[in-house]
């Protein structure tokens, strides 16, 4: 989940849910990445990819299992 905007701090996306997910990415530096949200859940996700599962930044109201 990513919205770039030019207010990196802002946040104008919201109620993402990524739960119960098989994410097979072993290439890439994130399974999940979330930025500029406000209302994040992440929970029994798994996760193969080739540095950290889950990266979130410039959120508010997360909740995650991570």
């Amino acid at each position: 989940v990513l919205a770039d905007t030019k207010n990196p701090e802002g946040q104008c996306m919201s109620n993402v849910i990524i739960e119960d997910n098989l994410i097979d990415c072993p290439n890439t530096d994130y399974g999940i990445y979330v930025r500029n949200t406000d209302g994040v859940r992440v929970a029994r996700n798994r996760i193969i990819c080739g540095e950290k599962a889950i990266e979130i930044t410039c959120c508010t109201n997360v909740d995650s299992d991570a």
